[in-house]
């Protein structure tokens, strides 16, 4: 049996990444095992995020079976070095302009339902809720909601798309549905787990980052997961991932649709939502989209002979590193301030 080593971010603990397979499968995937202990005899490894390495790691494995999984979208990606890609012989991202002969764009991610955030030294943890698990949320049963909208936000400014979510929160907030929506997180009201706000809400408007072709991120997964129906503005062919009737797409740009569509969802003189679209991206979301499922597929696919081993560095030794991240993101605020 093919077996894949997991490294992963150090504000993650294992069992977050655990969660996401069925209890009675153990660590085992399609026919794929999958570990977090370097001691063990792997034949693949994957790295989720460039944060997972700190240091450096001698892989047993020769390049070709190393993996680097960003799990960024486009805009987080100047934080990343060429240089710390190439040394991976394959890369999962889901932004097609990352120059690599063996890329793999698609979307991999973590649940952040069921997770808490825990701040400890300066550094932002997170922490699972216990029994927020595969099992859980497969079963997870409908419960009474408001018949409003929620969204959740971070607060953040450091991208384009930070800003625009922010000035569409502001716009919504002094429009006439200003009462049929709660604001949770940066600026509104404070919560633990993100589970806890979305399953009480019939509606969630999800804002990505920004709006790429094939790009969705957890925030959808998460909706879908916590039984809400999402309002959404990010991925333009997110019709290609799940049942149309399952996501409504909204363009936050134009202020009065969003805020008639959002009405009429509450009134009842929208209907367009279906339960077995919902069921359908629901199912995507566990199976299909899971990052074992990923992994384990494409590791299957392969034969593969070579052996040997490769040292993998982090990404802050190649020259962008910490310090060309904050020059990026420095002179992306200067432009924006000179080209209002």
């Amino acid at each position: 049996m093919i077996k894949i080593l997991i490294k992963h971010a150090p504000n993650i603990c294992k069992e977050i990444l655990e969660r996401q397979i069925p209890d009675s499968w153990g660590m085992n995937w399609g026919g794929v095992g999958f570990t977090f202990d370097e001691s063990e005899a792997y034949d693949w490894v994957a790295v989720m995020h460039h944060s997972a390495l700190q240091e450096r790691f001698i892989s047993r494995v020769p390049k070709e079976r190393c993996i680097y999984i960003s799990m960024e979208p486009c805009e987080n990606l100047c934080n990343v070095s060429p240089h710390f890609i190439s040394q991976f012989g394959v890369v999962i991202a889901s932004d097609e302009k990352i120059i690599h002969p063996n890329l793999i764009h698609c979307n991999v991610h973590t649940w952040w339902v069921g997770l808490s955030v825990v701040i400890n030294n300066g550094r932002h943890n997170l922490m699972l809720n216990s029994g927020k698990d595969f099992n859980f949320f497969e079963n997870y049963p409908e419960v009474s909601q408001y018949n409003k909208a929620c969204i959740i936000s971070s607060g953040k400014s450091i991208f384009p798309g930070h800003e625009k979510r922010n000035k569409f929160i502001e716009e919504i907030k002094k429009s006439r549905i200003g009462d049929l929506i709660d604001i949770y997180g940066h600026g509104g009201m404070r919560f633990d787990d993100k589970l806890d706000v979305i399953k009480r809400y019939k509606f969630c408007i999800v804002v990505e980052n920004g709006r790429h072709k094939g790009y969705w991120s957890e925030k959808l997964a998460d909706t879908f997961l916590s039984g809400s129906r999402p309002i959404y503005y990010g991925c333009p062919d997110i019709h290609e991932f799940f049942p149309e009737k399952s996501v409504l797409s909204i363009d936050i740009e134009k202020i009065e649709g969003v805020i008639e569509i959002v009405d009429e969802l509450i009134s009842g003189k929208l209907k367009y939502f279906d339960q077995d679209g919902l069921k359908t991206a629901k199912e995507r979301i566990l199976y299909k989209y899971n990052f074992y499922n990923l992994i384990a597929e494409y590791c299957q696919s392969k034969d593969y002979e070579e052996f040997g081993e490769v040292k993998l560095f982090p990404n802050v030794k190649f020259y962008r590193g910490k310090f060309y991240y904050f020059l990026k993101s420095t002179y992306m605020k200067i432009k924006k301030i000179l080209f209002r």
